[in-house]
């Protein structure tokens, strides 16, 4: 079937259905009679769903990975990977460059379910996933905040022309201020000015003042995994 499509496009319902027609066709035995069309199983139109529809997704996925994936000593890295689990966290050096000799096996595999059992370094060594975020996204990890900067003026202007009860400390630039933040933060609570917080059908209608502690929530980039997961609320 993905011979005679596109590259990375899916075949469309009709052409699912089509198939899953002349399979039952093929083979009278699998189609199933306690069924409207007696081919749901391998495609239902109406939820989409089915084997076929999950066989192309696997082959999808493979095919991405296969191209993404460079070749790799399989053997060597699995043994690195198998080092890499038994270090104490102390060990933080070869943690830290056993982490960035298997990250790229590990990118090719990131869908996997068993991520944390494979690298369980990351719960427990301090500083590993910041470690980890900027191999993975290198030289971006400030993207967010040189983006917004130029946006700054901008809702500084609006905040003043539009609000009647202003927070001075607000628009007061932060290389005068005493404080600990800085403009791009600032400007951000001002957002939560500019656009509050509305009421849901269950909740009444959160105040920015609040909103603004959901807004921030302060996280110590060296802190481990284990940490973090034992703090979130249940």
């Amino acid at each position: 079937m993905l011979e005679f499509m596109p590259a990375n496009v899916l075949p469309s319902t009709e052409t699912k259905i089509d198939y899953v027609k002349v399979i039952i066709n093929l083979f009278p035995k699998l189609k199933d009679r306690n069924s409207t069309l007696g081919y749901e199983a391998f495609f239902n139109p109406v939820t989409k769903q089915g084997f076929l529809t999950t066989r192309l997704r696997n082959l999808f996925r493979d095919k991405r990975l296969s191209k993404s994936c460079p070749e790799i000593e399989e053997d060597e890295i699995i043994n690195k990977i198998e080092v890499l689990k038994t270090l104490n966290q102390k060990d933080e050096t070869t943690i830290y460059t056993l982490t960035k000799e298997t990250f790229a096996y590990r990118s090719c595999h990131r869908q996997d379910n068993d991520l944390i059992q494979k690298y369980p370094r990351f719960l427990d060594t301090v500083g590993l996933i910041s470690f980890e975020f900027g191999l993975l996204h290198e030289g971006k990890k400030n993207n967010f905040l040189n983006t917004f900067q130029s946006n700054v003026k901008v809702v500084k202007e609006v905040y003043k022309n539009t609000i009647t009860s202003l927070q001075n400390t607000l628009l007061i630039d932060s290389d005068t201020d005493n404080d600990d933040w800085d403009s791009v933060t600032k400007t951000l609570i001002i957002l939560l000015h500019l656009l509050p917080p509305t009421a849901s059908k269950k909740n009444r209608k959160t105040s920015v003042e609040k909103a603004a502690d959901k807004l921030i929530v302060f996280i110590d980039e060296q802190e481990p995994l284990q940490s973090i997961l034992d703090r979130k609320p249940s």
